[in-house]
């Protein structure tokens, strides 16, 4: 399915996003929405990312709090050589969590899980600091 751009003639595949900046200085995403019926229009998305960096985390510590208007979340660890354990969903994260981020590794938090608080917590010994980009409507 295609899209066609009201701004010009271009045709946007409904798969793939195409981020801007708007006029007034805010990020802007558009996306194709399949409209259901065989057709499909372009919407206009207003975002906020913030990006935001802590740590070392010797104990479970909240990464982000629960947001239900957050779309995205990416979480990074900048330790070099020491791994990073996640909690989704408010769970304690645990150096056993089986969600594990490796040295200079990111993470994107899935879809199901990213309106969530989520918790993080480095192996002993972790001198980097863990980084997060979320993304709000």
């Amino acid at each position: 399915m295609q899209v066609r751009d009201p701004r010009g003639d271009k045709r946007l595949p409904t798969a793939n996003a195409q981020t801007g900046t708007s006029s007034m200085g805010g990020l802007v995403d558009l996306a194709g929405v399949d409209l259901g019926n065989g057709t499909a229009a372009l919407a206009v998305i207003s975002v906020t990312r913030t990006a935001a960096s802590a740590g070392p985390y010797a104990a479970s510590t909240q990464i982000l709090a629960a947001d239900v208007s957050r779309l995205a979340a990416t979480i990074v660890n900048n330790d070099t050589t020491k791994n990073l354990y996640i909690g989704l969903n408010g769970a304690t994260a645990t150096t056993s969590s089986t969600i594990v981020v490796p040295p200079k590794g990111a993470y994107n938090v899935p879809a199901d899980s990213v309106a969530g608080q989520i918790n993080g917590i480095q192996a002993a010994g972790a001198s980097g600091t863990v980084s997060s980009l979320a993304t709000t409507a």
